[in-house]
């Protein structure tokens, strides 16, 4: 059997960041031998907490050793690039806010770093975004200090848009994918098939609890070999 090497850049859900029970955050990943049945599977793994696109780009430049022995690399990144500094909205409400990257920005930015992972000459895959709980989300926010809920929860709107402003987000890595023609995995579909998804997502309503980590893996695992058939 082949030796495999991975590598996926990516932000704390590409590391496999869980909140655990104590209130701290962990790591959360599966084993993916263990998953695919596998021994001969080294995943060598770049991300970092908090990395939105113009990080994870500036990462991918400066390991093309470790891309070009790799045989496949794993993007999974636009869950930090749609967070908005909430501590600003509060502070007011009726003034224009931007997240961390505008959206044109981050289409830009996120074409440049799949074109630059292609350039290393290996496969490439991009995945969307992992569903958020909007709800669990607003809550957190609500409970950081010197933030007024009634303040944030004015400028949004609704307690959804949260949710639609990151499927927004999910969907240009769909977009962008396609235009510079990488692969995707749809990880996304993994968690929403199930009408109880939030079974899947910690409490602060963004990142996968250990379960949903599985789902991924298992989601990733599965598309990669029907990718690789094809």
């Amino acid at each position: 059997m082949e030796n495999l090497n991975f590598c996926i850049f990516g932000d704390s859900v590409g590391k496999g960041v869980v909140l655990s029970d104590t209130g701290r955050y962990a790591s959360g990943s599966p084993d993916i031998n263990s998953l695919t049945g596998r021994d001969d599977i080294t995943l060598k793994n770049y991300s970092r907490f908090g990395f939105v696109t113009e990080k994870t780009l500036w990462l991918i430049e400066k390991c093309g050793d470790e891309i070009a022995s790799s045989d496949a690399v794993f993007i999974e990144v636009g869950g930090n690039d749609c967070d908005f500094d909430w501590q600003s909205i509060s502070e007011t409400p009726d003034e224009e806010h931007l997240c961390k990257t505008p959206p044109a920005l981050f289409e830009k930015i996120y074409t440049e770093l799949l074109k630059k992972a292609k350039a290393f000459g290996k496969k490439v895959f991009a995945l969307n975004l992992p569903p958020i709980v909007a709800a669990r989300y607003f809550k957190n926010i609500s409970q950081r200090a010197g933030v007024c809920a009634e303040n944030v929860l004015k400028w949004l709107g609704s307690v959804e848009t949260i949710y639609r402003y990151q499927e927004m987000y999910s969907i240009m890595v769909e977009k962008i994918a396609r235009a510079v023609d990488v692969a995707l995995i749809d990880i996304r579909s993994a968690f929403l098939s199930d009408h109880h998804y939030e079974n899947f997502i910690c409490e602060d309503g963004i990142h996968p609890n250990s379960k949903g980590y599985e789902l991924i893996y298992k989601s990733v695992i599965e598309q990669y070999r029907a990718i690789e058939q094809e």
